[in-house]
């Protein structure tokens, strides 16, 4: 999303520079500056893994599903999500195997988990499918 809408900023600043300079110069910042919630596509290293809640816990928002966390174990980096947010792991090492430890909470109960590995390919975003190694641990009505 930022790529795009850097591209389109110079089109859009000469028409604004021309009638209003402040405009201009607000749409810029408005263009640039970092939001909450928002993935910032990186020109450096743009290896990733992104992982889904409902194609590796079965579960998405408004089930008992409120949070799940993913740990990569090579990096020692973890997040947190909430009811339907992926969780995204950048600037890792190209071509290399990293695992993760998945543990989805129902409010305070821990009614998922486990551990898989995924290659990440160099260049791109792999979307991790650990489906079949993450335990169901509660029993849901």
């Amino acid at each position: 999303m930022t790529r795009f809408a850097l591209s389109i900023a110079p089109s859009l600043l000469s028409h604004a520079r021309a009638a209003h300079p402040l405009l201009a110069l607000a749409s810029l910042a408005a263009l640039l500056l970092p939001c909450a919630g928002c993935v910032v596509e990186d020109t450096g290293n743009d290896t990733r893994v992104e992982l889904q809640e409902m194609d590796n816990l079965g579960y998405r928002c408004g089930g008992p599903l409120t949070s799940w966390t993913v740990t990569a174990r090579e990096t020692r980096e973890q997040a947190t999500a909430g009811c339907e947010q992926p969780v995204l792991f950048v600037d890792l090492a190209p071509n290399r195997t990293y695992t993760f430890d998945v543990e989805g909470f129902a409010g305070k109960d821990l009614c998922w988990q486990g551990s898989c590995q995924v290659f990440a390919e160099g260049g791109h975003t792999t979307v991790a499918d650990c489906r079949s190694a993450i335990r169901p641990l509660c029993t849901f009505r």
